[in-house]
């Protein structure tokens, strides 16, 4: 089972926003275990042409004020669709506003070290994550993905922090102001470890 099937068998709509297009964003829902065939993802910035069925009728619209009008005007679909690309924070903070005012309670996860303090705001409740140093090769420096039958061990990582721990700790803080929880994240023996709630 995955992440976003455990929270939709619980009740709970798993919706992505990424900053990426529309193949990077599928990419990372069928990571997630998201449905992404057709009429999975919308796009918040608004497309030049909408995309018609056979009939001529627009399937999903693009771009905030186009899928107010169609949620206004034609149905909720956009709404249920788990994934949304070309979000950046003001696109993604209008389309929580439509959720909130068709009466959904949002939960916003995010990034403690990204412009999300706004974000974090509007939600109903949030939660900021803190990720640590990311491990990378210390042969290629984490340019290239390693390739099977390469010495892949522990031992060919290694992690580097550009800023220091504080300094992160302290931007954290700041962005995680608006949130409820705030979680530590990291990367401990190759593996993933959340350290802190």
């Amino acid at each position: 089972t995955s992440y976003a099937e455990a929270l939709q068998s619980a009740g709970i709509r798993f919706q992505v926003y990424s900053s990426e297009g529309e193949k990077r964003t599928r990419t990372l829902g069928a990571q997630l275990g998201l449905e992404t065939g057709w009429n999975c993802l919308i796009s918040l910035e608004p497309a030049k042409e909408d995309k018609k069925n056979m009939m001529g009728q627009v399937i999903l619209p693009s771009g905030i004020q186009n899928i107010r009008t169609h949620v206004r005007d034609i149905d909720n679909v956009p709404l249920l669709v788990s994934l949304y690309s070309k979000a950046s924070p003001s696109r993604t903070q209008q389309m929580m506003g439509i959720l909130q005012e068709h009466g959904e309670c949002v939960t916003c996860v995010g990034s403690a070290l990204q412009r999300n303090f706004e974000t974090f705001r509007q939600a109903n409740t949030s939660v900021s994550v803190l990720v640590g140093s990311v491990p990378v090769c210390r042969r290629c420096h984490g340019r290239r993905e390693p390739r099977p039958g390469e010495g892949n061990d522990i031992g060919d990582l290694e992690t580097s922090s550009i800023v220091s721990g504080a300094e992160f700790q302290l931007s954290a803080d700041l962005t995680s102001l608006p949130c409820s929880f705030q979680a530590t994240h990291s990367y401990t023996s190759g593996g993933h470890r959340t350290i802190g709630v």
